[in-house]
């Protein structure tokens, strides 16, 4: 049956409603549920391995442009390497 009535917030406020009850039945019973999430655990773990290898690369193009767009700055003052292994050390704000 199509609920043609109404704005469509009500509409959205009455199917948020239902979803909900739905949810609180399958929670309480879980047997019964109608719908079933399954996990293959080696895929999910496979999947966050290349999320972590992904951001780790970009992590360094982030350390690659933060350093090109600073070390202009600094460059009459500090060797380039001496900049890089203090950048490594944390210690950047001291040499300065």
């Amino acid at each position: 049956e199509v609920q043609t009535e109404g704005t469509w917030r009500e509409r959205l406020h009455k199917w948020r409603e239902i979803l909900g009850k739905e949810r609180l039945v399958e929670q309480l019973n879980s047997s019964n549920a109608k719908y079933a999430v399954e996990f293959d655990m080696k895929e999910v773990e496979n999947s966050l391995r290349k999320d972590v290898a992904e951001k780790a690369t970009a992590a360094q193009g982030t350390r690659g442009l933060w350093i090109a767009k600073r070390w202009w700055r600094y460059r009459p003052k500090l060797p380039y390497n001496y900049f890089l292994n203090k950048l490594d050390s944390s210690e950047v704000g001291l040499c300065i």
